[in-house]
C-alpha cells in the first residue's frame, strides 16, 4: 500500500516518530521536494515542532491520568476525586493516653479543685536505637476532683492527647475559604465554634456532618475536604442543606497539630502545668497509643471506592473492613466474618478482629469504643458486633543455602545476614495482614535470587502455637491451627506434635505433650535418664486433616513464661491464616546456615562429597 505523505500521522507519541512523520509530510509537498530535511536549519525547525507536539501529548496524557483514581499520582488529585465519593483522606492522628493525677498539699484545703483544659504533661519516647524523644501531651477538657482525704485530690481517668493546641479564626465573608493552615493537623481533634461577631462572647458549636440525609436548614454542621499541599478545608451548608453562617460571623477552629505515631508507647508522664500551689504525682492507667501518620496514596485508592459502596453503614463484612480503619486509625490490619462462618457457628453476630498499630491486641476500653461509639449508629439492629483478639501462629524456619564463594564479595556471615534480611522483608510485606498465605516457593525464590552466588536453598518449616493456660482449676483447650498436620501412621520418625514443659496440681514432675500419630494426645515426663514416662495416653485428640488439637480437662499449675508452646510438623509448607489468625515468621528462632557449593565452585568436579540437606 502506498504511503500517503499529504497527511500528517497523529497517532505517534514518541519524539523520533513525530519528527519522522513531519519529514514525510513535508517531502510529500511539491514546495519542499528538493529540500534536505537533515540539514542543520531545517532539522532544528523540525526538532522544535516535534518537541512542541511531544510536550503537548505528554501533558495531555499526564492531565488525563490525574482525572482517575487508579492512575492519579498527585495527592491533591486523589483527594479531589475521593471527595466526589464523599471520602475524606485520614489526617495524622494524635497519640492518646489515660492517667490518674493526684494533687496534694493545696493551700487553703478547698473542697474541690479544678484542673483546666490544655494542661501539659511531658513524656519521652524511646525509639529502636535507644534515643529518647520528648513529646508533650495536653488535656482537652477540664476535670474537677473533690477532696478525698486530708488535702488530697485524685483526678481519675484523665484523657491526654499528644500535640500542640492551636486556634485559628476567620471572619465570614463572600468568597472566603476556611483553610486550616497546618498540614499536620489531627482532624479528629477539630472543634468548630461560631460567634455572631468578634464583640460577642458566646459561641455556637458545629458538629462534623456524617450524613446529608439528616441535614436540614437549621443543622449546625460543617464539612471537610483535603486540598492542595495536604491541607484541610472546612466548609458549611448553603442554608438549604445545613446552616450557613452569616457575613460578619467569626469562625473559630481549635485543634491539635501532632507528631503521629512517633508518640506511641509513652508511659511515664510528668505534669508541667497548674498545681494550685500543691504537689502532684501521675499514675499511668493506659500508655500512649493510637497515633498514626496521614493516610497514604495507596490507601486512598483502596478505601475511597469501598467507602462509597458502604455508604457509611455496616451491612456486609466488606463494609466493616472499610469503615473501621477509617474511623479507628490505630488499625494495622482487620479481619471480619459473619457468625455463620464461625467455628462453631453463632448466628446474629459479626466477629471483628483488629491488629492495632501499637501492641498485639486491643485493650478492653478500645474494644468498647469501637463497638459502642463507632459502630452503634451504623450497625444493623439485628446484628451484634463482637471484637475478638488475634491469634498468632508462628512459622519456624530452618534455612540452609548453598553458595559459590568465587562469585561474591560477601563472606559467609555477610550472605547469612543478607538472607535473614530477605526473610524479614517477606515477613513484613507478604504475610503481615489477615487472610495472607506463606508460600514457601516464593520465599525460596527470593532467597535464591538475592545474590548471584547463591545456587539454591533448602527450607524446613515447622509451626508453633503459644497456649496461655488457666491455672489451678480444671480446663480444656481447643487449638485451631486451620492448617493440616503432617501424619504418617505407624512411622518411627516420632511425634508430629510436641509441647514445652508444664506442671500439674499435686505433682512436682515437669510434663510434656506429644501425639501417638494415631490421633491421640499423650502426656509424659522425663526420667532421670531422659526416657519418656507416659502417664496419660488419652490426654486429648488430634485432627490431622483440619489442624485441630484438643487438650482434655487438666489442672495446670505452672508453665515456663506462663505459656505452653506446641511445635507442629505441618502437612503442607504453604501456611494460611484464617479468620482471627495471624501468621508470622518467628525471626528470633530463625536458623540460617550457609553451605559452600563445592560443585559450582569447582572444588569437587565429580560431585563427590556433596553436602545433602534433608527437607524434614
Amino acid at each position: 500500500m502506498a504511503i500517503d505523505n499529504n497527511r500528517i500521522k497523529v497517532n505517534e507519541l514518541d519524539f523520533d516518530n513525530i519528527k519522522s512523520n513531519l519529514k514525510n509530510y513535508l517531502r510529500g509537498q511539491n514546495q519542499f521536494s528538493d529540500y534536505d530535511f537533515d540539514g542543520a536549519g531545517m532539522s532544528i525547525l523540525l526538532d522544535v515542532l516535534a518537541y512542541n507536539t511531544h510536550y503537548n501529548a505528554l501533558y495531555t496524557n499526564l492531565a488525563i491520568n490525574e482525572m482517575f483514581l487508579d492512575s492519579a499520582s498527585k495527592r491533591s488529585s486523589l483527594a479531589s476525586i475521593s471527595a466526589l465519593m464523599g471520602y475524606t483522606p485520614k489526617s495524622i492522628t494524635s497519640s492518646a493516653a489515660i492517667i490518674d493525677l493526684t494533687l496534694s498539699n493545696v493551700p487553703g484545703n478547698p473542697a474541690t479543685v479544678t484542673l483546666p483544659s490544655n494542661q501539659p504533661f511531658q513524656a519521652s519516647v524511646i525509639d529502636a536505637t535507644g534515643a529518647a524523644t520528648g513529646v508533650v501531651f495536653y488535656t482537652r477538657s477540664s476535670y474537677t476532683a473533690a477532696r478525698s482525704s486530708i488535702n488530697t485530690y485524685v483526678f481519675k481517668n484523665i484523657a491526654i492527647t499528644e500535640g500542640k493546641p492551636m486556634t485559628y479564626r476567620y471572619v465570614v465573608a463572600d468568597n472566603v475559604r476556611y483553610i486550616i493552615p497546618n498540614a499536620d493537623v489531627d482532624m479528629s481533634t477539630l472543634v468548630v465554634r461560631v460567634q455572631e461577631s468578634a464583640e460577642v462572647g458566646t459561641f455556637t458549636s458545629y458538629n462534623l456532618n456524617t450524613s446529608v440525609v439528616d441535614s436540614v436548614a437549621a443543622s449546625r454542621v460543617y464539612y471537610t475536604k483535603e486540598i492542595e499541599e495536604g491541607l484541610y478545608e472546612v466548609y458549611f451548608g448553603d442554608g438549604i442543606v445545613s446552616h450557613k453562617p452569616s457575613n460578619g460571623n467569626v469562625v473559630n477552629f481549635d485543634y491539635f497539630i501532632s507528631k503521629g505515631n512517633s508518640a506511641n508507647g509513652a508511659r511515664i508522664f510528668n505534669y508541667q502545668g497548674f498545681t494550685a500551689g500543691g504537689t502532684t504525682s501521675v499514675l499511668t492507667v493506659q500508655p500512649a497509643g493510637n497515633g498514626s501518620d496521614p493516610e497514604t496514596n495507596d490507601s486512598i485508592r483502596f478505601n475511597a471506592p469501598k467507602q462509597y459502596a458502604a455508604q457509611n453503614r455496616t451491612v456486609t463484612a466488606e463494609d466493616y473492613k472499610t469503615l473501621i480503619p477509617r474511623l479507628y486509625p490505630n488499625t494495622e490490619t482487620i479481619s471480619v466474618w459473619g457468625g455463620e462462618e464461625n467455628d462453631p457457628p453463632i448466628y446474629g453476630k459479626v466477629f471483628i478482629c483488629i491488629k492495632p498499630l501499637s501492641g498485639a491486641v486491643l485493650s478492653q476500653a478500645a474494644k468498647n469504643y469501637v463497638t459502642d461509639e463507632l459502630l452503634s449508629s451504623r450497625n444493623v439492629v439485628s446484628i451484634t458486633p463482637t471484637i475478638v483478639d488475634p491469634r498468632y501462629l508462628n512459622i519456624l524456619l530452618d534455612v540452609s543455602f548453598y553458595y559459590n564463594p568465587l562469585k561474591t564479595r560477601y563472606s559467609a556471615d555477610g550472605l547469612t545476614s543478607l538472607v535473614r534480611q530477605v526473610i524479614a522483608d517477606y515477613n513484613d510485606t507478604d504475610i503481615k495482614n489477615f487472610d495472607s498465605v506463606f508460600r514457601l516457593s516464593k520465599l525460596q525464590r527470593l532467597i535464591d535470587t538475592s545474590e548471584q552466588a547463591i545456587t539454591n536453598s533448602v527450607v524446613k518449616v515447622k509451626l508453633s502455637y503459644d497456649l496461655e493456660p488457666n491455672y489451678n482449676f480444671e480446663s480444656s483447650y481447643v487449638i485451631n491451627l486451620h492448617n493440616p498436620i503432617y501424619n504418617e501412621p505407624g512411622s518411627t520418625a516420632g511425634s508430629n506434635v510436641n509441647s514445652t514443659g508444664f506442671t500439674v496440681a499435686g505433682n512436682t514432675n515437669t510434663f510434656f505433650f506429644d501425639d501417638d500419630t494415631q490421633g491421640k494426645l499423650r502426656m509424659y515426663y522425663l526420667s532421670s535418664s531422659g526416657t519418656k514416662i507416659y502417664t496419660n495416653n488419652n490426654a486429648g485428640t488430634i485432627d490431622y486433616v483440619n489442624g485441630k488439637i484438643i487438650v482434655g480437662s487438666i489442672n495446670i499449675a505452672a508453665a515456663v513464661n506462663n505459656i505452653i508452646t506446641f511445635v507442629i510438623e505441618p502437612s503442607s509448607y504453604d501456611v494460611i491464616s484464617v479468620r482471627n489468625q495471624l501468621i508470622t515468621i518467628a525471626e528470633d528462632k530463625l536458623i540460617v546456615y550457609p553451605i559452600v557449593d563445592k560443585i559450582s565452585s569447582g572444588e569437587f568436579v565429580s560431585g563427590s562429597n556433596y553436602i545433602f540437606t534433608a527437607n524434614r
